[in-house]
């Protein structure tokens, strides 16, 4: 499986965001973006979502301080997210 990129990672959060909120993806990422660069978000929704993004990613977020911090972001939860599958799969490749 190839290792989906930080955007598609962005996209798939903003699409699972807008679908529990009844919003059009477009819109949602247009108003986050208004709010800065890093797509600011209530992480009560990331935590939503959370379980979502990681069984379509095979990956699980450990609960530390770091990842709650990354839950305020769309782009910091994305890259949270990026950074593990390339860890899988590196530990993969190293196994095979």
């Amino acid at each position: 499986m190839p290792v989906p990129s930080v955007n598609d990672i962005i996209e798939l959060i903003i699409d699972l965001l807008a679908r529990d909120a009844s919003r059009d993806p477009k819109e949602l990422k247009a108003d986050l973006e208004a709010l800065g660069e890093e797509l600011p978000i209530d992480s009560i929704l990331a935590v939503e979502v959370l379980v979502r993004v990681e069984q379509a990613f095979y990956v699980k977020l450990s609960p530390t301080v770091e990842t709650s911090r990354n839950l305020r972001s769309v782009v910091r939860f994305a890259q949270a997210i990026h950074a593990l599958v390339l860890e899988q799969e590196l530990q993969a490749g190293a196994t095979a």
